[in-house]
Formats: C-alpha cells, structure tokens, sequence
C-alpha cells in the first residue's frame, strides 16, 4: 500500500520547449561572452594606438597637422569600434555554431533558432554596438595618460577585472534580466541586462532604449573628456 500512489517515481519529464531551452542557454552564455570578447578586443589595440603612437612618437607628429584633434579622437574612437564589434560578431556567430553540438553532447533537448526574428537581431546589433563604443572609449581615456603601451595595459586592468565581473554575473542567475529600470541606467551592466532580456525572448522596448541612450550620453561624455586630455599638451607630450 505505501507504494500505491508511486506513478511514473523514477521517470523525470522535461516539459520546456526547445525555444525556452535556447533562451535559457543563450541568455546565461552569450551575453557573457560577448561582453568579454568586445573588451578583450578594444584591449588588443586600443592601448597601443594611443600610448603607443606616445611612446614611439608618431602621436606628437599626428597632433601638429593642421586638423581639429577632436577629429583624431573621433576617427580613432569610431575605427576601434568598427574592429571591436567585428571582433564580436565573429565570435557570436562562431559561439552560436558551436552551441547546439554542445548541448546536443549533453542529451538534452537541441536548440531552436527560429524564435528570433529580424527585429531582435537588429535590437542585439544596436546594444553591442553601443556597448563598444563605452568600451573603447573607457579604454581610450585610460590609454590617454599613459606613456607607454604596458603602462596602458596596465592602467586598463582594473577595469576588466570590473567588466569579467560583471559579465560572469548572468551565469549566477537563472538568464532572466532585472525589471529595475535604474539597473539599465548602470555603464556595462546595463548591456549585460539588455542582452540577456534580448536572448531570453522577453525584452522591454523602454529598457532597451533606455540602455542604449545611457550608452551613447557616457560614451559622448568619455569622448569629450578623451579631446580634453589630447588637447593638453603635458599630458600628450610628457616622457
């Protein structure tokens, strides 16, 4: 009698559809992942363009030609970007390849694509490009006062301990983004939301929005400041 009522005891039934299981899984890794790679990207030549061209004495050069350095700022800012986000593209599609072989290894139930439309593909490219921008530009400001690559590189280090941190934050949760507006008002947390809200197939057009103005103010903000530093002369030429 005590095992009267014991139906199906040692059978386990996985009801989530294979859309909900792609969510889950993008939501947890993708985000994180291209967070890392954007900044690893901007580590890679940022820092040498900048403190690089100082150490070796191109940038004093570059700044007696006769164009606005606001212009240099801007070129340098917007070239380092275009790369960044190549670079994390070519890691998303490259990731997004590798996923479904590995969760089809684990005996689970194999990923779907087919619930992102064109609209939220468009919506992902808008976060990451902005979040690139914020990237290179923390790391351009940084790179700024420096005098050498390796003291760049150095500078710069505390910040991706920062960035590591924050990206490695969604594998913590269960893939679901925050409902706190304020959070998206937060520099690379804020992407790192977006992201995930994006891949877990329950986005807020106002949050994303919101994310992405918050990007380009402080990444307006960063560049002003980037064209104060290139602006004075003891900081561009010290040795």
């Amino acid at each position: 009698m005590s095992n009267k009522f014991d139906v199906n005891r040692d059978v386990t039934y996985d009801l989530s559809s294979k859309q909900e299981v792609t969510g889950q899984i993008f939501s947890q890794l993708l985000p994180m992942l291209l967070l890392i790679f954007l900044f690893t990207g901007c580590m890679s030549f940022a820092p040498d363009s900048i403190a690089g061209e100082k150490e070796r004495g191109t940038m004093a050069t570059l700044l007696v030609t006769p164009i606005h350095r606001y212009e240099i700022v801007v070129g340098k800012i917007l070239a380092f970007s275009v790369i960044a986000i190549m670079s994390g593209a070519l890691t998303f599609l490259a990731v997004s390849a590798s996923l479904p072989n590995l969760v089809g290894m684990g005996g689970g139930q194999s990923i779907d694509f087919t619930g992102y439309a064109a609209a939220d593909y468009a919506i992902l490219l808008l976060v990451i490009v902005t979040t690139a921008l914020l990237m290179i530009s923390l790391v351009s400001i940084i790179s700024a006062f420096a005098k050498t690559t390796k003291e760049a590189t150095s500078m710069v280090s505390p910040l991706m301990v920062v960035v590591m941190f924050v990206a490695f934050s969604t594998m913590a949760g269960n893939g679901a983004a925050t409902v706190n507006k304020a959070l998206y008002c937060v520099p690379i947390y804020s992407s790192v939301q977006a992201m995930t809200s994006i891949f877990a197939y329950h986005y807020d057009a106002a949050s994303i929005l919101l994310c992405v103005l918050t990007n380009l103010v402080y990444s307006a903000l960063i560049v002003f400041c980037v064209v104060k530093v290139f602006n004075n002369e003891r900081v561009m030429f010290a040795k």
